[in-house]
């Protein structure tokens, strides 16, 4: 709906502890971070990403990554050797970020760099943006609410 006029980028939440990275839902869910965040590392042009984001939420505890990554046009093997060379830097980074907004739930979002919220129907991120952005293309028309599946938040464990 924004296109241009939206830079989306992603970010995860959690902590990483004696040296390791924990998850709220576990070793599986860090895994999927760790991929997730190598995805946005490495195909943020045009919210490529996004694309594989949307697929591994179809069915996300599945182990079963490598055709997501190919149905959003991305190499596995280019997001596999991020994850094992930059994957945990990358989460810490994350983490510590979230930490010095105070971030702590999922999902949250930052606004122009100034204003957080938290909303899960695309209606009301919609309203959300559009009332720190209210010229913009993407605001002219309403999303109908309801518009869209909804997901649960969470605590310290995704994105935000």
């Amino acid at each position: 709906r924004f296109g241009k006029d939206l830079t989306l980028d992603l970010h995860f939440i959690s902590d990483a502890r004696d040296g390791e990275l924990h998850s709220l839902h576990g070793p599986a869910e860090v895994a999927e971070d760790l991929r997730e965040r190598c995805a946005v590392e490495k195909y943020r042009a045009k919210h490529q990403f996004v694309r594989y984001l949307s697929c591994r939420s179809q069915d996300y505890r599945s182990t079963d990554w490598e055709p997501c990554a190919k149905q959003a046009g991305m190499d596995a093997k280019v997001i596999q050797a991020c994850v094992e060379k930059d994957g945990k830097r990358l989460l810490e980074q994350d983490f510590a970020l979230a930490d010095s907004l105070h971030i702590d739930g999922s999902p949250t979002f930052l606004v122009n760099n100034r204003r957080d919220f938290n909303a899960i129907e695309p209606a009301d991120i919609q309203a959300q943006y559009c009332q720190d952005n209210p010229g913009l293309v993407g605001c002219k028309e309403p999303i109908a609410a309801g518009a869209g599946a909804a997901v649960k938040p969470t605590g310290k464990d995704s994105c935000n």
